[in-house]
């Protein structure tokens, strides 16, 4: 069994707490529709966890005002 770095730990944290927002807060939606970086700015993102969120904010804005993030019953796939 592997170890988790720190650095990685905390980069998934921030990567869960912006997907948690994604789907909370419909300003940050109305913000990327705008500008994906000022939306990513608001959600207080950068490096590797800024770089995993991109295209889900992408995603999440590309299917008009409707729009939401699908969030699976399950990580792994059985």
């Amino acid at each position: 069994m592997g170890t988790f770095r720190v650095e990685h730990r905390s980069e998934a944290k921030a990567i869960i707490e912006a997907v948690r927002r994604i789907r909370d807060d419909a300003r940050i939606l109305e913000e990327a529709r705008r500008s994906l970086s000022r939306a990513l700015d608001l959600l207080g993102l950068e490096g590797t966890a800024r770089q995993a969120v991109t295209p889900l904010l992408a995603a999440a804005t590309s299917h008009g005002p409707n729009a939401s993030v699908s969030v699976p019953t399950s990580f792994w796939f059985n």
